[in-house]
């Protein structure tokens, strides 16, 4: 990857179908299937890729954090 991504807040992933990795800055890569869930502080840098023959389908809840780049706004 050329870059990760990362922003404020927590972030929630499950997988409907197929199968993703998920890198992180921090961790090895994990498989995720069908049914895996996972959850992480997104201030870390992370990317999802499809593994699966067909494309993956995800549900992806982001809470917290802001928008905003500058705290002061």
């Amino acid at each position: 990857f050329e870059t990760m991504v990362r922003h404020p807040g927590e972030e929630f992933v499950f997988v409907v179908s197929g199968a993703v990795e998920l890198h992180s800055d921090i961790y090895a890569p994990i498989l995720l299937e069908a049914g895996d869930s996972v959850y992480y502080d997104a201030g870390m840098g992370h990317a999802f890729i499809s593994v699966s023959e067909a494309d993956a389908v995800i549900l992806n809840i982001v809470a917290g954090g802001s928008a905003h780049s500058d705290p002061e706004s």
